[in-house]
């Protein structure tokens, strides 16, 4: 779980790469509520108050994924909440406005998650040996240097072409 909510965290949603394997994360028994979270919110910003039937497909995928989420959510599907999510709380907050303006329009959205005074993440940020960037899943620098010959790493990377 830690590793797959460093994946999920580095996710870029204008970006169609790694859908399924971000689909697949968020619907796993074990999937972490910060990791959950952090998709959401993630994609709230952009896509909650879009009508998905007028989004791009890659969009309109993100959109359900995101309702799917949410959904997941409410029926208590994410029993793991270890790890913290790094949204910004202007973001939480952005979604949370929405939520209660189109509310009060008579125009609810189709999902909800738990109000904020229901919300709890756990207090720890996700420990991987791994980072994920440019959509791919690397070994992060310490824990490669821990493999490597002693004084390997001390002029990264030159020391390493040797």
């Amino acid at each position: 779980p830690d590793t797959w909510h460093i994946i999920v965290e580095g996710w870029d949603y204008n970006s169609p790469e790694r859908d399924d394997v971000i689909e697949w994360i968020l619907e796993q028994p074990n999937c972490n509520l910060g990791t959950a979270a952090q998709y959401f919110f993630t994609a709230a910003i952009g896509l909650a108050n879009d009508d998905p039937e007028k989004l791009s497909p890659g969009y309109r995928r993100k959109w359900h994924l995101m309702k799917r989420v949410a959904d997941n959510w409410q029926r208590g599907h994410y029993l793991q909440n270890q790890l913290q999510h790094s949204v910004q709380p202007s973001d939480v907050k952005y979604y949370d406005e929405l939520a209660a303006r189109r509310q009060a329009e008579g125009r609810p959205l189709p999902f909800k998650v738990p109000g904020p005074e229901a919300r709890r993440f756990g207090g720890r940020l996700a420990d991987s040996p791994y980072v994920y960037e440019h959509f791919h899943l690397r070994l992060g620098f310490n824990p490669w240097k821990r493999q490597r010959a002693p004084g390997c790493g001390t002029d990264f990377p030159r020391c390493c072409d040797r």
